[in-house]
Parts: structure tokens; C-alpha cells; sequence
């Protein structure tokens, strides 16, 4: 068995972006694919990552299949796919995670770290917060249009995160250790709640929104509703995610969102884990979120028709 420092799960954009910095700083570090058909095209082709600088690099990540993981036992893992693979792809990760493996969950939304948490009882489970400006081009090629940051906590291990830190920044990545994660984590949300589905519907990039009113002022209503949702339960939100959100529409305004980025693919999106988590823990509260009911309701059926082969 191999010892290794990181494995990253997913070969999606963040994943890719992950293992290429990994690849460049000489971080001990395997990346797992989909399948051994997607494992095989980028071990043949490579990946192309197109920089914040605008130059364009090449590298070729140390990519495994799903069934090759038994050899390696990675120190920290982290799941780089989607919200809504994550309990599945966590029940074919028993090999792959030992007693002393730390796990990172870099989803967007709520829910996927308590999958984790309670699949990896006995390990550090940690968050991480990505604001990373990266979207993919096919499947071997990626572009970063903003260099952000992770934000890493792990509640019940705070010891560990500063591990994972380090880690990250030892490979060129902008991260920083929080103590209030959760509260980033509710901010977050409801950043993406106003940004994600008004531009995966309207297929724009985040900037338009602060180029008309209107929109910028919906967006601003889905995210009051979240916040009355996260002051009911108490959650201590650390800046004001109604100006928030308009500072990350202006520094990412060429980003092109990742419910977008999906919507344009014709794949399932997060919505379910972003303003429909905001719906249901409101209707749980007694609480009304009128504007995440709908914009859960339409980016869902929007993505849905398109998959059916439909035209949006």
C-alpha cells in the first residue's frame, strides 16, 4: 500500500484545480475519477489549465480509477464532487479512509458535511469553503478567472485544521483558518442563493446582476429571506451577506456560476442543497421563503427539461 499525502476525489473543475496546484508544488498526491474511462483520457490527454495570468499550462494529474483507490492510504482526502454525489461516493470511500485520515468537504450548500460526519464518525471531518473563480471546459481542460481563497474549519477537530491549512498553502492556495465555519458556511449560502440561480436562469455572468436593478434587488430579497432563517436558529453570521453579496458580484463579475456551468452542461445542480435547503429549514421554522421556493422550483425543472433532451 502507498502512502500518500492528499487524495483528491473528483476530477471536476475545484477538483482539477486542486490536483494541478498539488501536481506544481510536488505535494505526494493521487486524484480519483469518475470511472476508469475518464481516469484513461486524462492520464492520455492531460489536463489544459488556463491561469488567472491568462497563460496556459499543461499537466498530466496522477489520476486513479474508483477500484485502484485499495492501494493507496492517503493522510487527508478531499471530496471534490458534487452535493449531491456525496453520500454515494462516500460509501466507496471505507477503503480509501483510515482511522487517521482527515476528510474535507468542499461542496457548496448545507448537508454534505453531516453525510460525511456521520459515514466518518471516528474521523476529523473538516469544511471547506471555496471562493475560487474556476469553471471547466469539457473534461480536460479548466479555467481559473479568480484567485480566491479556502476557508477551512473542522468543528469537531479544530486541531486538525490548521493542519489542512498548511497543507494547501505548502501548494500555492490561498487558505485560512476559521473558528466560526458555520457561520461562514450560512454566509456562503446565502451568497450563492442570490447569485447561483438568477444567473443559471437568465444564463449570465455574475456581474450582471449589479448592471440591472432589479435583478440585484431579487437577489437581495433571496438572500434576506435566508438570513431570517439563519438568525432563527441562531447561527452567528461573522459579515452581512446582503453586502457581501454584492461585493463578490463585483470581484467575480466574469465568473460564470457553478449552477450555470451546470445548466449549461444539462447536469443536476445543487439547488437542492442552496435555496432549497434555505425553503425547507424556513417551512421547519414556521418561516416563509417565498423567492427560494421559486427559484428552487424553476432551475430544478429548467435542469430537468434540458436533461430530457428538451430545448431551454
Amino acid at each position: 500500500m502507498s502512502l500518500v499525502d492528499v487524495a483528491v476525489v473528483g476530477t471536476g473543475a475545484v477538483g482539477l484545480l486542486l490536483s494541478y496546484r498539488f501536481s506544481q508544488s510536488g505535494v505526494n498526491y493521487i486524484a480519483v475519477a469518475r470511472d476508469r474511462e475518464r481516469a484513461a483520457l486524462l492520464k492520455l490527454v492531460g489536463v489544459k489549465v488556463r491561469d488567472v495570468d491568462g497563460a496556459a499550462r499543461h499537466f498530466v494529474p496522477k489520476v486513479v480509477a474508483p477500484e485502484e483507490v485499495t492501494r493507496y492510504k492517503p493522510k487527508n482526502v478531499f471530496l471534490a464532487v458534487k452535493a449531491y454525489n456525496v453520500d454515494g461516493v462516500a460509501r466507496t470511500m471505507t477503503s480509501l479512509v483510515t482511522r487517521e485520515t482527515a476528510v474535507v468537504s468542499l461542496q457548496n450548500g448545507i448537508g454534505s458535511y453531516e453525510v460525511l460526519s456521520e459515514r466518518f464518525s471516528k474521523n476529523p471531518v473538516c469544511i471547506g469553503l471555496v471562493t475560487y473563480g474556476v469553471h471547466r471546459r469539457g473534461l480536460t481542460e479548466i479555467v481559473v478567472t479568480n484567485e480566491g481563497e479556502i476557508l477551512v474549519g473542522c468543528p469537531k477537530s479544530p486541531d486538525v485544521s490548521m493542519n489542512i491549512v498548511e497543507l494547501l498553502r505548502s501548494a500555492g492556495i490561498k487558505a485560512r483558518y476559521v473558528e466560526n465555519i458555520e457561520g461562514w458556511r450560512w454566509a456562503k449560502l446565502l451568497i450563492n442563493a442570490g447569485i447561483n440561480p438568477l444567473t443559471a436562469l437568465l444564463r449570465i455572468p455574475n456581474g450582471v446582476l449589479l448592471q440591472e436593478p432589479e435583478l440585484l434587488e431579487l437577489a437581495k430579497k433571496i438572500v434576506e429571506e435566508g438570513v431570517a432563517v439563519a438568525r432563527k436558529i441562531g447561527v452567528e453570521l461573522p459579515v452581512d451577506p446582503v453586502k457581501m453579496l454584492v461585493d463578490v458580484a463585483r470581484s467575480t463579475s466574469r465568473n460564470i456560476s457553478s449552477m450555470l456551468q451546470d445548466v449549461l452542461q444539462c447536469r443536476e445542480t445543487e439547488v437542492n442543497y442552496i435555496n432549497g435547503y434555505i425553503a425547507s429549514k424556513a417551512r421547519e421554522l414556521g418561516l416563509q421563503a417565498p423567492l427560494n421556493e421559486i427559484m428552487t422550483v424553476l432551475v430544478k425543472v429548467l435542469s430537468r427539461v434540458c436533461r430530457q433532451g428538451h430545448p431551454t
